[in-house]
């Protein structure tokens, strides 16, 4: 029998959903284990194999596609348990982030508090000032590099952004959406250096027009990059031992799944 399995793991509860070739259904849930999710997953996966009345080993060797989704991510942003993120950028653009946007604001308020705009605060940076490093480069609108991206400047801020404590670096240039060379020089020169680093870069992230939003984007990739890294990692390993054959497929918030490789852009 082959299977198709489904596996969302949310606040509360881990949910699975199993489809065997002939098109029957199985449901389990189990509690959702935050200190470790794997555990949580494991245990809803093995309440659908006692279902069909096989072992849980059994179940997995025939399973044809493991489709995972999570609210990891957001769940980890909304409570601020992201990673020390340092942010590289253009020398003399340092505070885009912090300025933010007008409607930072006032986003998402309703009419009558937008009134009252000049009491709101801006929310706490999830990159605090302390944590970015300018660097002497810049490329225009069209691409063209107009000063030469400065490589030394970068490792120095780098060096200073690790000693800070830092463990994931974002990298935002102005228009480097039009041309990411700086940025890729950048991250080639980083993750040589410090190979256990994750490394986000907002032409890879976000190509995008609109400096703040790649911007934060970026920073937010590399925020939650770590935790959902090491979950994934986790879970990848112990489905793999408990006799998982096909690849793992993560659910994406804009549809579709990926693997973990086409996900961080390397083969684990």
């Amino acid at each position: 029998m082959k299977y198709q399995i489904g596996i969302d793991t949310g606040g509360t509860f881990t949910d699975c959903v199993v489809v065997d070739q002939r098109g029957m259904v199985m449901a389990s849930k189990a509690f959702t284990t935050p200190d470790d999710l794997s555990v949580g997953v494991m245990r809803s996966l093995d309440g659908a194999a006692r279902q069909l009345g096989i072992g849980l080993e059994e179940m997995l060797a025939d399973t044809r596609r493991l489709i995972y989704g999570s609210t990891i991510g957001v769940n980890t942003l909304i409570q601020r348990h992201g990673a020390p993120t340092g942010l590289i950028t253009t020398r003399g653009f340092e505070d885009t982030i912090l300025i933010m946007r007008a409607i930072g604001r006032v986003d998402g308020l309703s009419e009558e508090e937008v009134l009252f705009m000049a009491r709101r605060q801006k929310p706490d940076p999830i990159v605090p000032r302390y944590l970015i490093e300018g660097v002497t480069e810049r490329i225009d609108c069209q691409g063209s590099v107009v000063i030469p991206l400065n490589v030394d400047d970068a490792v120095a801020g780098a060096e200073r952004l690790v000693a800070r404590g830092v463990t994931s670096i974002a990298v935002c240039f102005l228009w480097s959406f039009v041309n990411g060379s700086h940025e890729e020089q950048v991250k080639a020169v980083l993750n040589e250096r410090y190979p256990a680093l994750p490394v986000s870069i907002s032409s890879e992230v976000s190509p995008v027009l609109g400096e703040y939003e790649r911007t934060v984007t970026t920073v937010i990739n590399s925020y939650l990059t770590p935790a959902i890294l090491k979950h994934i990692h986790n879970l990848q390993d112990t489905l793999k031992a408990r006799g998982l054959k096909s690849p793992l497929l993560i659910m994406q918030c804009s549809g579709g799944c990926v693997t973990l490789q086409d996900e961080t852009g390397h083969a684990h």
